[in-house]
């Protein structure tokens, strides 16, 4: 178990109580190697008692490059259509054809007109450490849960011993004899 911990939104119907206040929370920090998790308050996040944000370096250059390359595109496409507009004009169409241009224009319009909802960005995840206190806590209570378990394990399988048969006082040899008779003592004859 790590110290790495990363959180995840679930829904909320199925939101459980928070590690800390108990109140119902949507929210869950879970370690990387998915042995650990917990659901949590957003609130407790910022607790710097609690746990600390790590940010995941920044790759400037990357960033950069794709800016690049979105402006290529779009200066690409800006291009393109000037080109397509400019050998329209050239070439000499009977009037169907016009009237058809003029609709896709029309209707280029009004989808230019008309934006089109884009899709709310899926929030990434955060990545978070915690307070030495708080994930030593942790790891103490994943190992008494873990010895817990373990305990009962082995009481289930135990054996314990009998429940005695004869009278209390009496001597084995007394019991196994008692037994050879049929449950009477007197009456044998040897």
């Amino acid at each position: 178990m790590e110290n790495d911990y990363t959180l995840r939104q679930v829904a909320e119907n199925a939101s459980k109580a928070c590690y800390i206040c108990y109140r119902p929370s949507a929210h869950v920090l879970i370690d990387k190697s998915n042995t650990d998790f917990f659901y949590i308050c957003k609130s407790h996040l910022t607790d710097k008692g609690f746990a600390t944000r790590v940010d995941p370096p920044v790759d400037t250059a990357a960033i950069e490059a794709e800016l690049k390359k979105k402006q290529l595109e779009a200066e690409k496409e800006k291009v393109k259509k000037e080109w397509e507009d400019a050998q329209k004009k050239k070439s000499d169409k009977n009037e169907e054809e016009k009237d058809k241009e003029d609709a896709e224009k029309v209707k280029e319009m009004i989808l230019k007109d008309k934006k089109l909802p884009e899709p709310e960005p899926v929030p990434e995840s955060r990545k978070y450490t915690l307070h030495p206190t708080i994930y030593t806590q942790r790891v103490r209570q994943k190992k008494e849960l873990a010895a817990a378990k373990k305990r009962a394990e082995h009481i289930k399988t135990m054996q314990f011993p009998g429940v005695p048969k004869g009278l209390p006082g009496e001597k084995k040899e007394e019991q196994d004899e008692k037994k050879d008779d049929g449950g009477e003592g007197e009456g044998k004859e040897v």
